[in-house]
């Protein structure tokens, strides 16, 4: 029961204890920061400038500076608490240098970081710290005469240096800093867009600006973040970027004339307020109608090809399109143009010479477009691609208005256009983002393609026209495809062998547009698979006694095969081609545990007793425990991921069983656990139950188990399989390669009685289930969605558990919740459909007799959804999850996260963690529930976690003495004060990635939220029960 008010003891307890408990801090992640880990180092004024550094009286006094800048050095690091910052500087003439600040030594080597203790940095806040230079201390020696010396600097390094170990992390090494004499004036220089306009045509003025003087050689620092004036009658206003640079967009003056166009650039700031030297840009505005446009010319295709530019040759035809718009309207549109090679140029067209061009024809609105002719000159073959690389298409644009106004464009030169000669091959560059793997491992291929000619020259422009919009193959088995984007670079995502050794992956770019379909060529790129597994042979215990080292036990000297203490098959990488098995246990009663292994390809025998091509095959065992290994054959045409026969008393638990014929295969075996696994992208059915019975198929993801050429299932359950229990599965898009038909749990054969179905999610199949010849089944709260049949009963099977648990969720539903009561007769809704569901096929008139109106795990609440931001984020889950493992959990934002982190403090290695980049059987962390708070990393931005489950009337949480990273399991908010009220939490830390170690001390007011994590230190073990 939740409690009603807060102990005044607790409180006092909560606000007191953040401050006086001496705790520490939680557990740094294991990805978490170094000893130091810098962001930046910076000084601040970046170009500072001054006389002498001193303050002309001759005295020692180092605090104002003599109309010169003051210098602070700035440090963004991420620091351990046993680290201090330090800053080390001299000052330097022609002459010689000097420490920073009296009392330093000389013989501090700043290049080779020969370190002798700096200046201690001051702690602005955060990871921010700063150090404020001292001005030339030296009598006598004034530092910064304006001189023609060069060597006039301040050197500066910033290290961290550990307390503990003396060890030393490098920011800035030996930065060398030019303060420069009061600026003599500003240098400017900038450039137009265009130089020739239409009355009010937008064009640029870009440049860029920096500080001089006559006996500066150091160097000219930038004018930055000045004020810009652009004057072209009217004036302009804007501002230099950090570097001193500059691009505004103007409007050319509506009268058409010759102008100047001239840039100042000005500061304010006391040695900086120089005279500006600049130098105009001169522009010509000619007549023309205001308002005319012309915008998006351009030719399709892009990058043409061809032979002689004659169309019976099989060469590109060039159209030109443009889009030219007026406020007075358009008379017509004409386009100029002509061929030109190393010799002389021709005409675009054969006739007389036309100034003005041929007429373009109108399109839609206010789209013009031309097709050029090929070449017409007999006997000169423009475009041969021995020629040189002058050889192009020019045109130009002429506009002729309403009123009469004629406007070429552009204004004053052409534009070009350089077709290619038929390439001899395309070329493709590749690079892998990895090229050590773990079998399995996902990584990127990128590169780019472009057609290359035997005979280009070196300064052909066809040399380096890209391969834009093509297909890219990527080869290593399989094959993984892709596309190039329009400048022919291409990024394809690869998963590498799951055989570990040594591989070569080649790219093929390929276009089967004519005159482009020609090879590729393309660089190899060497990889290795390393597995994190030790080589072995194919194991065959058949007794008791053969639990010894020769057959794989790793424990053989320590383990007796008792309970607490089972042997153990653990790290072995087994290839079973030929074998027609990778691990074989038989006739034992002795405990054992196979883990952390991977098994594959058992190849050899199929349909043979005690092989039957099963990665694991148990027979007439008892006591056994199968967890966390790896089960694939590449869909041999009769393959198990695991196949227990006959067998008794065994747990299957987090296994990942994919590309077999048959994920798991159960027959004549009872009483086995089936629970977390990942059972994917099997050639026919995901796990199979024959003659098998009390068994519990719980909290697996099975997906996309598809045959091509017969019905794939999911779950199949036949013949003689009684008092099964399958609950909390997600049952998804299992069926036929072709089409996705399939069924998504198969239930029929002989005698099949007393089983339940409860609790799962079955979806996106041809039939969400079928029972054939099945009776006294019980089924309630599933959630059957997409299925083409949702379900079929020719039995006699109960399709809901009574009122008011209720029955199973339909997404075809369409019946209504206007009342309540057994008989649904009373007045008010409750989450139950008005009428009974009885779209179920078989014709046995089986019905869903409360049907609910929302999907399972959610009654009467929206699913759940948490925003995350990119990198680490400390979260947890506040609904019960129907199914827990961590791919079901995080099915919402697939492909956008990489790693997590969760912490158990009873462990003797507390961080458990999930990486995609490692074998799922190699990861410790497998499952996520609502009691826990875990560090995930997001790879993506503005990703959206939803979850959907049902929401919890009271956890208990154990707390351990020290630190526990714990979830918030309930959808309301409440202070750390209320919640956490009598448990003897002394401290409470959130996720804050502004802050060191991406966390923060929060207070006894702050309102814990659903979705947040949260680091607990308690004093002493104790339970946290959330009840509200």
């Amino acid at each position: 029961m939740r409690r009603s008010v807060v102990a005044v003891v607790g409180l006092l307890m909560l606000i007191s204890g953040f401050s006086l408990f001496g705790t520490g801090s939680p557990p740094i992640q294991e990805s978490g920061p170094a000893t130091a880990v810098f962001t930046s180092v910076y000084n601040l004024p970046a170009d500072p400038f001054g006389h002498e550094w001193d303050t002309g009286d001759g005295q020692q006094n180092y605090t104002e500076g003599w109309g010169g800048d003051v210098i602070t050095v700035w440090a963004d690091v991420d620091l351990d608490p046993t680290t201090n910052l330090y800053i080390k500087y001299d000052y330097c003439n022609h002459m010689a240098c000097y420490d920073g600040e009296p009392g330093g030594q000389d013989d501090f080597d700043f290049r080779n970081a020969s370190f002798v203790l700096g200046w201690q940095m001051n702690h602005v806040g955060g990871t921010l710290y700063n150090y404020t230079l001292l001005g030339d201390w030296m009598l006598g020696y004034p530092t910064y005469p304006a001189s023609t010396y060069s060597g006039i600097h301040i050197g500066y390094t910033v290290y961290a240096k550990n307390a503990t170990d003396g060890s030393v992390v490098v920011g800035e090494l030996y930065h060398d800093m030019y303060p420069y004499w009061p600026a003599s004036s500003i240098n400017v220089t900038s450039s137009a867009s265009k130089t020739v306009l239409s009355p009010g045509e937008n064009f640029w003025v870009n440049g860029s600006s920096n500080y001089w003087h006559r006996l500066n050689w150091d160097g000219n620092p930038p004018a930055r973040d000045c004020p810009l004036t652009v004057s072209v009658n009217p004036t302009y206003n804007g501002t230099t970027d950090a570097y001193g640079n500059f691009s505004m967009m103007i409007p050319a003056p509506m009268t058409p004339g010759f102008y100047d166009v001239n840039t100042t650039v000005t500061n304010s700031t006391p040695n900086r307020n120089a005279p500006c030297i600049s130098t105009g840009i001169p522009i010509e505005v000619q007549g023309g109608a205001p308002g005319l446009s012309i915008n998006d010319v351009h030719t399709t295709p892009k990058h043409p090809f061809g032979h002689d530019w004659n169309t019976l040759q099989g060469g590109d035809e060039i159209t030109l399109y443009a889009d030219v718009s007026s406020s007075v309207g358009i008379m017509f549109v004409n386009i100029s143009y002509g061929y030109a090679n190393r010799w002389m140029c021709y005409w675009g067209e054969p006739g007389p010479p036309i100034m003005e061009g041929y007429p373009m024809t109108p399109e839609n609105g206010t789209l013009y477009s031309y097709q050029m002719a090929g070449d017409w000159a007999a006997g000169l073959t423009t475009y041969e691609a021995s020629y040189s690389t002058f050889s192009y298409v020019m045109y130009n644009l002429w506009v002729v208005e309403t009123n009469g106004n004629k406007t070429r464009y552009p204004a004053a030169s052409d534009f070009y256009i350089y077709p290619a000669w038929p390439p001899t091959q395309i070329n493709a560059t590749s690079q892998a983002s990895k090229t050590i793997l773990s079998p399995g491992e996902t990584f990127w291929v990128n590169g780019t393609s472009n057609y290359w000619n035997s005979t280009s020259y070196p300064g052909n422009y066809s040399e380096l026209i890209p391969v834009a919009n093509s297909d890219v193959t990527i080869s290593i088995n399989p094959e993984y495809n892709g596309t190039t984007d329009e400048n022919g670079d291409y990024s394809v995502e690869v998963t590498a062998p799951m055989i570990p050794g040594n591989y070569t992956v080649n790219t093929t770019v390929s276009n089967s547009t004519p005159n482009r379909n020609v090879t590729c060529v393309s660089n190899e790129i060497n990889i290795a698979v390393v597995s994190p597994y030790t080589p072995h042979a194919p194991i065959r215990i058949n007794s008791n006694a053969d639990f010894d080292a020769a057959h794989g036990v790793v424990n053989w000297a320590t383990g007796n095969g008792t309970q607490g203490n089972p042997w153990i098959i653990e790290g072995w990488d087994i290839n079973g081609t030929g074998y027609g098995y990778c691990l074989y246990i038989g006739n034992t009663t002795e405990h054992f545990e196979i883990k952390y292994c991977n098994l594959h390809w058992p190849t050899g025998f199929f349909y043979v007793q005690y092989y039957d091509n099963a990665n694991i095959y148990l027979h007439n065992v008892k006591n056994g425990l199968i967890r966390n290994n790896s089960c694939w054959a590449g869909k041999t045409f009769w393959s198990h991921g695991i196949y227990s026969e006959s067998s008794d008393l065994v747990i299957v638990n987090n296994n990942i069983l994919e590309y077999n014929r048959h994920g798991l295969y159960l027959i004549f075996s009872d009483n086995h656990t089936i629970d977390d696994n990942t059972i994917r992208f099997n050639d026919n059915i995901g796990i199979i139950l024959d003659h098998s019975c009390n068994n519990l198929v719980h909290n697996n993801l099975v997906s996309e188990n598809k045959d091509s050429f017969e019905y794939g299932t999911g779950l199949g359950i036949m013949d003689w399989a009684n008092n099964n229990t399958i609950s909390n599965n997600t049952i998804t898009n299992n069926g036929l390669s072709m089409d996705d038909l399939g069924y998504g749990i198969y239930c029929g054969g002989f005698s099949c009685w007393d089983n339940s179905i409860i609790n799962n999610t079955i979806a996106n199949h041809d039939f969400g289930i079928q029972l054939y010849e099945w009776n006294n089944t019980l089924i309630y709260h599933n959630n059957f969605t997409n299925n083409e049949v949702q379900a079929f009963d020719n039995g006699f099977n109960f399709w809901d558990n009574g009122y008011p648990s209720g029955g199973n969720y339909w997404s075809d539903y369409n019946g209504t919740d206007n009342f309540s009561g057994p008989g649904q007769n009373q007045t008010g809704s409750d989450g139950i459909g008005d009428t009974p569901y009885t779209n179920i096929q078989g014709g046995s008139g089986a019905q869903d007799n409360y049907p609910l109106m929302e999907p399972w795990g959610i009654p009467g609440s929206s699913p759940f959804e948490l925003s995350l931001s990119l990198g680490w984020n400390l979260i947890s889950l506040p609904l019960v999850q129907s199914n827990e493992s961590i791919m079901a959990v995080l099915q919402s934002i697939s492909g956008n996260w990489d790693y997590i982190q969760a912490y158990n403090p009873l462990s003797t290695d507390p961080w458990k963690s999930y990486s995609i980049h490692r074998p799922a059987s190699m990861n410790e962390l497998q499952y996520l529930d609502h009691t826990m708070g875990f560090w995930i990393n997001i790879t993506s931005a503005n990703v959206s976690l939803t979850v959907q489950g049902s929401v919890p009337n009271s956890t208990s949480i154990n707390l351990y003495a020290g630190w526990n990273l714990v979830g918030y399991p309930t959808l309301v908010s409440d202070t750390v004060a209320n919640a956490l009220w009598g448990t003897g939490a002394d401290i409470v830390m959130v996720c804050d990635t502004s802050e060191p170690y991406n966390i923060r001390e929060i207070g006894p007011n702050y309102l814990m939220k659903p979705g947040e994590g949260y680091w607990v230190h308690v004093p002493f073990d104790t339970v946290w029960v959330v009840d509200w």
